[in-house]
């Protein structure tokens, strides 16, 4: 029998599971050289959204997920938003890609890119229960450019939908880890901390708990994260 070789195009900036491990079984796919290599598991492919614009060639119908776009650029920073990223997310139709980006609210997202939105889906309640099945209530709108300014949307205006979505958590969680992020703290030094005094805080410390020495400040500015 002929073996399937898997053209990927699904970039994500955090490792998604496309093809589950099976017992004896191989998955052959087409690396970036296009030369047919072979995994026990298929994930998306590497990718930040720093490399998103016009000077790389990706994949034909490529699909790009992005996860906490906050924590890469964040609304009240849209001064340091590449021209280049928003190019490129202005041209993406054009090159039969698609982008999905994952905030933790509307309001963070970079304007820029809300107003190309096709669609927004806003999870207005999340609930599990027999401790492995979920229900999540959406809120899909198709006017992004609605009342933007507070990052909410007003129904009257809006093209909305609500609906529901049923899943499975343990189905879910086997196709990529949710807290990914705590990798961020594999080499921190433990925080040192004690129980205050009393109740009432002298003025030293209220200082320093409020305004940062000017030392300080610049050590955090510096910091990468």
């Amino acid at each position: 029998r002929k073996k399937y070789v898997y053209d990927l195009s699904e970039y994500s900036d955090f490792p998604i599971m496309l093809k589950k491990p099976k017992k004896k079984k191989l998955y052959y796919y087409y690396d970036e050289n296009n030369e047919i290599k072979s995994s026990p598991f298929l994930t998306t492919l590497k990718f930040r959204i720093f490399d998103l614009h016009l000077d790389n060639k990706f994949k034909d119908n490529a699909d790009f997920y992005i996860d906490e776009i906050q924590q890469k650029y964040d609304s009240m920073e849209y001064k340091d938003f590449p021209d280049c990223i928003a190019h490129y997310c202005q041209a993406h139709r054009h090159f039969d890609n698609n982008i999905y980006i994952n905030s933790q609210s509307q309001s963070r997202v970079i304007k820029r890119l809300v107003v190309l939105a096709e669609e927004y889906w806003d999870i207005r309640s999340f609930r599990i229960f027999f401790k492995n099945f979920a229900i999540c209530n959406i809120r899909r709108t198709w006017d992004m450019s609605a009342n933007l300014e507070n990052g909410m949307y007003n129904d009257s205006v809006a093209d909305v939908e609500y609906f529901r979505k049923f899943f499975k958590i343990k189905k879910i969680g086997k196709l990529y880890d949710s807290k990914y992020l705590r990798l961020l703290q594999t080499d921190s030094k433990k925080y040192e901390s004690k129980l205050y005094d009393s109740l009432q805080l002298d003025k030293e410390t209220l200082l320093n708990s409020f305004f940062p020495s000017n030392e300080e400040r610049k050590a955090l500015l510096d910091k990468r994260y």
